[in-house]
């Protein structure tokens, strides 16, 4: 057991952790001091010595390299324009001592979390919970419509209230496009912000050709002593219930918060959110105010191993998204006198164009991933060397070349490129670059400071001997923290005028703009959009709110663990949620995890996993509400 900062239950609330975490006072605070010691005086006559060379080298940097000057030492200046980086300076990976609750005994809270009994009613439900077919479908009809698939989410919400009925005697339901469910609980505080805990209780379809390849039904919820098999056991009933059994063991203990708590539970992430979800973050603006809220957390990254090391990343961001659907319309005609290129024939050319011209890597200065290497660097016994001095000798974004792999872009109406995103400029990222090159870790890692780019559906052609008149495909992209929505688009008009001309098409740009014109020929490229997503703002890391998800975790899964800042290649809920809080963070708490068989044959969630998430949840939400 990590018993960290547990204290005499009597005492007075303990101070605010992050003017604990972050003072410079000399006195002995609950966590670390950043208080440093005096040096002796020998070194201060060496520090004016070196202090008499830095000037010139400051008025070197200050009048002839100023955007440079601040990325390095915007810390040393804060009347800068720009901020300190959450990871620059010296202590760039400082770690939270685990942090337990005073109030209420943590051992034996998580003995009896662990223990059999509690383990039966915990397994018993989210095995219930399971068997719900609350499946979100791509083509479903709004919310209000006639479409019969929405009622499989009324029997699970008149079932919480059956598992969970001390729940509901406490808090308050708020319905919200009449399947978002918002409960809350009113701290006796009125001037401590909430906290929100989200998850989602709508699940993914299982192909009716692959149910024989199931272990178990997929919506039979089996378990087996060890596993809880079937969809939605760890994608995400499982974290919705961890929740919901922590707040009920803080019940039966007679807990009574200070600060008030929120679940917010939405019924369509995966499909995106936009009939249900889209109202829950605007509903909670509307009576907190814009950022009135603490912190949220919703699921998302876990646990990742390497150099050495273990880590828990909980996401302090997550990429952006668009949908790029080209069209290609080309007259038609009998296949037996046909033309050189037909539109399939054009479209997959410039598909293959598309492929060959991928994004190049870029480690940005808000990027999650950089914080992890810092800590890497810090704390992992195998972080290469060569990465270390990368990190010491990188340059700024601005200096960075995010290459175009030579492809001629058009300015199109977005004006001028910016600078270190035309062709030829700047330096490639050689951090990222060695990091594919040298670590075998995957694409999973690549594309965590990559934008990505995949052709993910084609239609086109309707007949053998029929010249196909329209194609159309579409290529989803995630975008990199540190990019634009608008560098893709510019990336694809470039791409795609190339095409144009060379086949004597018109392109027809993203604002019905012109960019190139066939002389009136019939053949037309028109570029849309659809599902588009900015890069999520990057939660910061000198707040309250990370300083006490950093040390639940410690306590819980152990001070070897290194808390480090993570990213979401895909999107959460949390979209809906921006304005909420600017302490947004998507972790799932658990080690042990059935995330391989998310969205897939055989889903399953570890019972010891989800129990984790339990002591969790219990011990973040007595954490938040001792902090003032």
């Amino acid at each position: 057991m990590h018993m960290g900062m547990q204290l005499d239950s009597h005492r007075q609330p303990r101070r605010p952790l992050m003017s604990s975490f972050i003072s410079d006072q000399p006195e002995k605070v609950a966590l670390e001091s950043t208080e440093r010691t005096s040096s002796s005086s020998r070194r201060d006559a060496a520090r004016r010595v070196l202090m008499t060379l830095l000037m010139g080298f400051t008025f070197y940097y200050f009048f002839f390299q100023p955007a440079t000057f601040v990325a390095h030492h915007s810390k040393h200046h804060p009347k800068q324009s720009r901020p300190a980086l959450p990871w620059s300076g010296k202590d760039q990976c400082k770690q939270v001592p685990a942090l337990t609750p005073r109030v209420g005994n943590y051992s034996e809270i998580r003995d009896k979390i662990h223990g059999d009994e509690f383990k039966l009613f915990a397994a018993n439900t989210l095995s219930k919970a399971v068997t719900f077919p609350t499946v979100s479908f791509d083509d479903l009809g709004e919310v209000d419509s006639d479409d019969e698939r929405w009622l499989t989410r009324e029997p699970f919400i008149d079932w919480l209230r059956q598992a969970f009925p001390a729940l509901h005697e406490k808090f308050t339901l708020e319905r919200v496009n009449k399947y978002g469910l918002v409960y809350t609980w009113e701290g006796t505080n009125s001037s401590l912000k909430p906290v929100v805990l989200m998850a989602h209780y709508d699940v993914v379809p299982v192909a009716d050709r692959t149910i024989d390849q199931w272990t178990y039904p997929p919506f039979d919820g089996h378990y087996d002593g060890e596993y809880v098999w079937g969809r939605g056991s760890s994608d995400d009933k499982n974290q919705l219930l961890a929740g919901l059994q922590a707040m009920t063991l803080l019940i039966d203990e007679g807990f009574v918060p200070s600060r008030t708590i929120i679940f917010s539970f939405g019924a369509d992430e995966e499909i995106s959110g936009s009939h249900i979800a889209s109202g829950l973050g605007p509903h909670l603006v509307n009576k907190y105010g814009k950022h009135g809220v603490e912190v949220v957390v919703d699921e998302g990254a876990g646990f990742f191993a390497a150099w050495g090391q273990n880590f828990a990343t909980p996401a302090t961001g997550e990429k952006g998204h668009v949908n790029v659907r080209i069209t290609l319309n080309a007259p038609g005609g009998h296949s037996s006198i046909p033309y050189a290129h037909t539109a399939i024939g054009v479209a997959a050319d410039l598909i293959k164009r598309i492929e060959r011209h991928p994004y190049a890597p870029a480690i940005h200065d808000n990027s999650p991933f950089l914080g992890l290497l810092h800590c890497a660097n810090e704390h992992a016994p195998e972080f290469p060397k060569a990465y270390s001095k990368l990190l010491r000798h990188r340059p700024t974004v601005e200096s960075l070349h995010i290459s175009r792999n030579d492809v001629e872009l058009s300015k199109g109406k977005r004006g001028k490129k910016e600078k270190g995103h035309g062709k030829g400029r700047g330096k490639p990222d050689h951090l990222a670059k060695a990091i594919i090159e040298h670590e075998n870790l995957g694409d999973i890692v690549r594309y965590l400071f990559q934008t990505s780019l995949a052709v993910d559906t084609i239609r086109g052609g309707v007949k053998v001997n029929a010249l196909p008149e329209q194609v159309e495909f579409v290529v989803n992209h995630r975008v990199n923290v540190g990019e634009r929505v608008a560098d893709v688009l510019e990336r694809i008009e470039g791409l795609a005028k190339k095409t144009a001309r060379e086949y004597n098409y018109t392109l027809r740009s993203f604002d019905g703009s012109e960019l190139h014109s066939s002389g009136g020929s019939a053949r037309i490229i028109r570029l849309a959009t659809d599902n588009v997503l900015e890069p999520a703002p990057v939660s910061p890391l000198d707040s309250t709110a990370w300083a006490v998800l950093s040390g639940t975790i410690r306590a819980v899964f152990g001070e070897d663990t290194i808390v480090a800042p993570g990213l979401m290649t895909g999107n959460t809920d949390t979209r809906w949620y921006w304005n909420v809080s600017p302490n947004i963070f998507r972790y799932n708490p658990s080690r042990v995890q059935g995330v391989g068989k998310i969205h897939t044959v055989d889903e399953n969630m570890p019972i010891s996993g989800h129990l984790d998430a339990v002591s969790w949840f219990w011990t973040f939400i007595r954490n938040m509400d001792e902090q003032r």
